[in-house]
């Protein structure tokens, strides 16, 4: 399997066949980088066996048998693809009896064919294929391989959940989800329970431990739709030749303390994803939407960093800090756009500044 961690025995140099393409031999520093993930010594000092022989007969490659799986590729627990029902296989007898099998056809041309026993398909769908129904063909399920048996050409896998029709666009999207292991759950209590009182206001402590850049001309640039407005930009004219330039991140590490249940959840998640009319946020909405949302009017706690540069775009100088901020201003990407080219009515400097902003990046 693509990703699967392997023991190979390599055959004699006498085997091995004549290498097509470039005659680079692999380094011993490539063979490290690519076991980066294996933690294992042992792998480690095998790839630089490989590439000591690849440098030592740089036209052929090696050759060997796997002996072995070390770690099973994570594909094999995610598993997308088509039931095919014509024909039905075979396989021979069990327990006195003969067991039907069917066939899984993965989406991703990477993964082989893949054979499904009738008997452990979930029940409505072994019904539903009981009682004659192929349209089951045109419904994408979600299965892991179970066993892949030496000498066997396909691997043996169940379904785990059956996605709906291939040609509809939830389904797909579910695959997607479901194969990227993305989280569609809502957050637990415990996660919940982290967060701050509502409604929050900042402590007096912050304003006095934070840089203040509340009367910064500090602005958003986000789809026109978007809640959560987790960073903003700001410009400043120093002098006729001099400007600054900030960006600035809400600060999620103000509410989101280390190894919390709330931490470990948007661990997990990563990232907060975005699919056609609904979002899978890594952060609860108290949070991305409200406390944490760059909305303009209040006060904000960021991490900031900002640049001094010349008119040419010399960096002068710079800093970095946590901050309290006030956007000024909600833009969408269309309305930025129409600053620049002059179809927004906006005042002479804020136009003027977009476009040195513009000239200088």
């Amino acid at each position: 399997m693509d990703d699967d961690a392997v023991a190979v025995m390599l055959d004699p140099v006498v085997y091995e066949t004549k290498l097509r393409g470039s005659n680079d031999a692999l380094t011993s520093e490539e063979s490290t980088d690519s076991t980066k993930d294996m933690d294992s010594e042992e792998a480690v000092r095998a790839l630089k066996t490989i590439g000591a022989t690849m440098s030592c007969n740089p036209s052929k490659r090696p050759a060997g048998r796997v002996l072995s799986i070390i770690r099973s590729s994570p594909r094999c627990g995610v598993v997308i693809g088509l039931l095919a029902l014509n024909p039905w296989l075979p396989k021979g007898e069990a327990n006195g009896r003969e067991l039907d099998y069917i066939q899984l056809i993965p989406i991703d041309s990477k993964l082989p064919m893949m054979v499904i026993t009738v008997e452990s398909l979930p029940g409505f769908a072994k019904e539903r294929l009981i009682n004659g129904d192929v349209s089951i063909e045109r419904e994408m399920v979600a299965a892991r391989i179970e066993e892949w048996k030496e000498g066997s050409d396909c691997p043996k896998a169940q379904v785990i959940r059956m996605l709906g029709r291939a040609e509809e666009i939830e389904p797909q999207i579910s695959a997607v989800l479901f194969e990227h292991a993305i989280r569609t759950t809502d957050f637990s209590s415990d996660s919940l329970s982290c967060l701050p009182d509502a409604p929050w206001k900042i402590p007096a402590e912050e304003y006095e431990t934070r840089k203040d850049l509340r009367n910064t001309c500090t602005f958003t640039i986000d789809p026109a739709s978007a809640v959560d407005l987790d960073d903003a930009l700001s410009f400043e004219r120093v002098s006729q030749k001099e400007f600054r330039i900030g960006v600035h991140i809400a600060d999620v590490s103000r509410f989101v303390l280390p190894d919390t249940a709330l931490d470990r959840e948007a661990r997990i998640r990563s990232t907060s994803v975005y699919i056609p009319q609904h979002k899978l946020p890594m952060l609860p909405p108290e949070l991305s939407e409200q406390a944490c949302s760059l909305v303009p009017g209040e006060d904000r706690l960021a991490f900031s960093i900002s640049w001094d540069t010349d008119d040419t775009g010399n960096i002068t100088g710079r800093w970095i800090g946590r901050s309290v901020i006030r956007s000024c201003c909600k833009l969408s990407y269309d309305d930025a756009q129409d600053i620049i080219d002059g179809g927004f009515e906006v005042d002479v400097s804020g136009k003027r500044d977009l476009n040195c902003m513009g000239s200088l990046s």
